[in-house]
């Protein structure tokens, strides 16, 4: 790691959300061109399968969270543009909870380019 990922580390904000959405329901976070990453966390320990919260990308099952691995964390630079895209929680039992931390970069940070970035936030 290089001072530059240090400042860049500088420049990330995060915000997080508990969604509690009860059966049936969903909680959801919306889409967002300035998520570079996307953390969901279970707070809750559940006792079988068929409790674990779920987590669904764009309304689609793509994951869970289970007793063993309790969180998943989704970022630019492994998963493409999947952070940025719409997501949601559903728990099978009411009382689950699942922390929803989100991580974002300015778009003017994003979008310069290595010179602009080095002579803009390298001083």
């Amino acid at each position: 790691m290089c001072i530059s990922d240090w400042r860049i580390g500088r420049l990330i904000r995060s915000e997080t959300k508990i969604h509690t959405p009860g059966i049936g329901a969903t909680g959801t976070t919306a889409a967002n061109q300035n998520r570079i990453g996307i953390l969901f966390a279970s707070l809750t320990s559940v006792a079988t399968t068929t409790q674990w919260p779920l987590l669904l990308l764009e309304g689609v099952q793509i994951d869970l969270l289970t007793q063993n691995e309790r969180w998943r964390l989704y970022t630019i630079d492994k998963h493409g543009n999947l952070p940025m895209r719409a997501w949601g929680v559903t728990t099978p039992v009411a009382a689950n909870s699942v922390a929803v931390t989100e991580f974002f970069l300015p778009e003017s940070y994003l979008a310069a380019g290595i010179e602009e970035f080095m002579r803009q936030y390298t001083k």
